[in-house]
């Protein structure tokens, strides 16, 4: 078994969470930035999508480049693989490698969902109003 194989491994197999709810949004951000660093040593969450666009053309001008190696691209397929097939169809119109904005459409897709699966408050009066003099 080479090195490179262990490594492809360990990659797909990634931390076990999708990301289903906002109730989860806290340990999935923990985990995706923790992971993306230990591969690709770029702290995801703080990126810009301009910093992304400035990464990917580094690594594309390099004349060894390989796709699988490109950092950004690494972070972009670990964040979307571990989306909850709803939520990666509510932010599949991103720009690809735009890590900015895909964090962003994702927390707003959570705060749509969550508000969405409140079920309405309903109270009940036992008692008629009372009035005071």
């Amino acid at each position: 078994m080479s090195l490179n194989a262990h490594d492809s491994d360990a990659r797909q197999a990634g931390p076990k969470i999708i990301l289903k709810s906002g109730d989860q949004y806290q340990l999935w951000r923990e985990r995706m930035a923790t992971y993306c660093w230990a591969y690709t040593r770029l702290d995801v969450f703080s990126l810009t999508d301009d910093e992304c666009v400035e990464l990917i053309t580094a690594h594309d001008e390099k004349e060894d480049a390989k796709p699988a190696a490109n950092p950004v691209g690494i972070c972009w397929d670990v964040l979307c693989k571990h989306l909850s097939d709803d939520l990666f169809l509510k932010v599949a119109h991103v720009g690809k490698g735009k890590i900015e904005s895909l964090i962003s459409e994702i927390r707003a897709s959570l705060a749509v969902s969550t508000i969405e699966d409140v079920q309405p408050l309903r109270v009940r009066c036992r008692h008629g109003p009372r009035l005071w003099w």
